[in-house]
Parts: C-alpha cells; sequence; structure tokens
C-alpha cells in the first residue's frame, strides 16, 4: 500500500551547465540526493556534441533534454530517478525558449511536470506555448508543476501584483485564471524572483528555500519537497553470478527429461514456456540474490574546505557587495572546480590502470548507457494516452495498416538457372602441407 512521502526537488538556471558538470554531480546530486532536479539555461546543443553521461549520473536518472540548436544558450534539462519510472511527454524549441514536459506515475494518480525558460523578457511565444500545453494536458486531471527561469521581473508575486510591461500583467492573470500557485517569495537573481516554482494544487510543496548558486552561476538554487503518492518499490537486487554453484547448476540441467516435459506441446511457445520454468527455478537454487553495493564518489578534505570557504566569502559578499570579495570568490570557486577535476581524473586513471578489466567495462557501461521512452500519444478522438497497453495498440494500427492482404494466389518464382556443374576440386596432403609451408 502506497504512503504519501514527499520527493526531494531541484530547480537552478545553470548559466551554462558545460563547464560546471563537476559542480553540478557534487554541489546537487550528492550533496542533495535529489529525487527531481530542473535545470535551465543547459547550453547543450544535442546528444551527439554532449552526451548525457556528462551529467556524470547517469546510471541513477532517467535524462531528459530539450536543447537550443540554432545558437548558444537556452536549453533545459529534467533529471528524474529511475525508480520513479518517469516518462516523457514532449518538448518543443520556440523562439527565444524551451519546453519539456515529463510525467511520474503513481499508483492512483500521475503528476506532470514542466521544465521551461525564456531568455527575452519581451517574447510572447514561449509563455503562449505553454499555456498551450497546459490546456491541453488539462485533460488528464491531474496536479501540474512547472519549474525553470521564466523571466519576469516586474511581477510582485507575494501581493500578487505586475505592471503593463511586456504583457506581464496579462500573464500573471492567466497562471491565475489557470488555478497556478507560485511558491518563491524570495529574490533568486538580484531583487528579482525569475526562478519560479508553480503548482495547480494547494499545499503540494513544502519547505522551500534557496540554495547558493551553482558555481559561477548569478542564480540561487530552489530547493523543495514535493509531496506526492509513490509505489514503496521493493528493495533492488541482483544474482551473484560470480558465487554461483556452477557444478550443481549444470547437474540440475542434465537431470531434467526435456523431451518427457516436451511431449505434450502443442506449440514452440508452450515448450519456451515450460524451459523457463524450470531454468529460473534452477538459477533461484543456484545463484544468490544480493542487494548492490553502491559507494558514493565523495569529496576530498580539500575540495570540502575549499566549498565550505566557497560558501563562507559568498554570504560575506551578499552583504558587502565588494570587489575584494567577489575576486575572493572567484578565485575559490575557481580552485573547488580545478580540485573537483583533479579528483576525477585519479578516479579515472584508477580504473585504466586495474587489472581487473570488470571495472573497465563497468566504467564505459555506466558512462554510455541510456534509456529512450515512447511520449504521450495521440489516438484518433485527439486524446492524448500514456497508457503502454494503448500506445501498443496504436503502433500495431499504424504498423499493420502497410501490410498487403494475402490473396491466397501462390507467385510464380522463375526456375534457378541451370548451368554447368562446378568442375571436381583434389585437394593432396602435399597441397596442404605446402599450404603451411610443411617441410
Amino acid at each position: 500500500m502506497a504512503e504519501p512521502i514527499t520527493l526531494k526537488c531541484i530547480s537552478l538556471n545553470a548559466r551554462s551547465i558545460v563547464n560546471k558538470f563537476y559542480n553540478f554531480h557534487f554541489e546537487i546530486i550528492f550533496q542533495e540526493d535529489p529525487d527531481i532536479v530542473s535545470v535551465s539555461e543547459t547550453w547543450l546543443h544535442g546528444v551527439e556534441e554532449f552526451p548525457n553521461s556528462l551529467f556524470l549520473c547517469n546510471n541513477g536518472y532517467d535524462i531528459y533534454r530539450s536543447d537550443r540548436s540554432d545558437r548558444q544558450g537556452g536549453g533545459v534539462a529534467l533529471l528524474v530517478k529511475k525508480k520513479l519510472n518517469s516518462q516523457f511527454i514532449s518538448s518543443a524549441q520556440v523562439e527565444n525558449g524551451e519546453i519539456l514536459w515529463i510525467s511520474v506515475p503513481s499508483p492512483t494518480d500521475k503528476i506532470m511536470i514542466a521544465s521551461f525558460y525564456r531568455s527575452n523578457v519581451s517574447s510572447l511565444i514561449p509563455i503562449t506555448k505553454l499555456f498551450e500545453d497546459v490546456e491541453m494536458y488539462a485533460q488528464f486531471n491531474c496536479p501540474i508543476l512547472l519549474l525553470g527561469d521564466y523571466n519576469l521581473p516586474n511581477i510582485e508575486w507575494n501581493i500578487p501584483t505586475a505592471p503593463n510591461i511586456y504583457e506581464q500583467d496579462n500573464i500573471l492573470e492567466r497562471f491565475q485564471q489557470l488555478g497556478f500557485f507560485q511558491l518563491v517569495d524570495e529574490p533568486t537573481r538580484g531583487n528579482n524572483i525569475l526562478d519560479l516554482v508553480l503548482c495547480n494544487t494547494e499545499n503540494m510543496v513544502l519547505n522551500l528555500r534557496l540554495l547558493d548558486p551553482l558555481a559561477t552561476s548569478d542564480h540561487s538554487v530552489v530547493s523543495f519537497e514535493l509531496l506526492f503518492d509513490v509505489p514503496n518499490a521493493p528493495p533492488q537486487k541482483v544474482r551473484q553470478w560470480h558465487k554461483c554453484f556452477f557444478f550443481g547448476f549444470e547437474r540440475a540441467l542434465e537431470m531434467i527429461e526435456w523431451g518427457q516435459l516436451f511431449k505434450d506441446c502443442d506449440s514452440i511457445d508452450a515448450m519456451y514456456e515450460i524451459f523457463i520454468s524450470n531454468f529460473e527455478s534452477i538459477v533461484d537454487q543456484f545463484v544468490p540474490l544480493a542487494k548492490p553495493i553502491t559507494r558514493p564518489i565523495t569529496m576530498s578534505k580539500n575540495s570540502r574546505k575549499l566549498l565550505l570557504k566557497r560558501r563562507k566569502v559568498l554570504r560575506r559578499y551578499r552583504l558587502t557587495n565588494s570587489p575584494v570579495d567577489k575576486a575572493i570568490f572567484n578565485r575559490l570557486n575557481l580552485n573547488f572546480t580545478n580540485s573537483l577535476k583533479n579528483e576525477a581524473r585519479i578516479r579515472e586513471e584508477r580504473v585504466l590502470r586495474s587489472p581487473n578489466p570488470k571495472k573497465f567495462y563497468d566504467f564505459i557501461r555506466a558512462k554510455t548507457k541510456s534509456s529512450a521512452k515512447t511520449p504521450a500519444l495521440k489516438k484518433e478522438d485527439g486524446n492524448l494516452t500514456l497508457s503502454n497497453v494503448e500506445k501498443a495498440c496504436l503502433f500495431n494500427d499504424v504498423f499493420s495498416s502497410y501490410f498487403s492482404v494475402d490473396d491466397g494466389v501462390e507467385p510464380r518464382f522463375p526456375r534457378p538457372n541451370q548451368g554447368a556443374n562446378m568442375p571436381t576440386v583434389q585437394i593432396t596432403r602435399t597441397m596442404v602441407y605446402k599450404a603451411f609451408q610443411i617441410s
């Protein structure tokens, strides 16, 4: 039975994740251990140039991206822990903005989550597209959570009110009409609230607070908890094949009278089911199960000291706005980033020099692993579906429509060419010895 729990969520503007991958891994993934992360301004340009493995947490998260391909800047990403079984819904790149949608299921409901970025305060195209998506996904009758940098500097969310500048008063009114509550009440960049957390369900977002910016980004990181029902998944266990009693395994397979078991089978599927049932029973008997051992990557003592110093100087700089403190912060941040890179280089060299090749292949596999998920599909009635069964039926209908119906007429094939037979080739012992240069 599922119980209400909270999911830890992070929303941040990276101002280019390209030069902050190590900081992102240690400061966000390692230290905060979030379930869901929304990143705006990724500055990524396609998985061919920047694969998901650069996030350094590819094996623990499903990674979704909407990159800006036409010029530098922009782009959004969502990272969701694999245990949540998230699903890609859609993505869009519009003028001066990107939108990315996913859903996270629960036993009784789902939540739709969007990561949004708008680079120009005067551009209405991204906001218009967002409102169109919200109205379309409202058909699911589920909670909707909107994250990202909306670039709405003139809206007073605490009141709430907005001046008639770049249609911000109309944008605020539209959010209110759609039933959204904006939860960030402190400036996230300078004196403005740019990074928003909007939800159409009350009391779903808890314990919202602002964290220090990521590396050299000038946006505060938004951290909060999401009250949501998720199934309590049983502890994951894997087969310990290196501890398998192979002699007993082989003997058990040899003792099975396969012919006797298969004699009453009327199809290959029935034979396969019998084989799999017996094989899995033997695996359960001779191959033990155990929880996988995961050793989180930790920071060195030197890196931790640099991080604490950087945080101390950042807080002082926010109070004094002193150029001296800014210079000290930049130097400490550079030293901290270089320390993280050096630690990563040492770990990779340790893998390369290891006499155990399995460590190398596990390392490469973790860097190249990816999972592609089918987005929401539109049914004949125009509504979207997230059901795997309905998706399979839709694909089946499309694929089957391309096949012709068998008319029962056997096609005629040309007779094979009745040419001359291949001449006899004689191979003698002398020829073989000569070919192998055996004297």
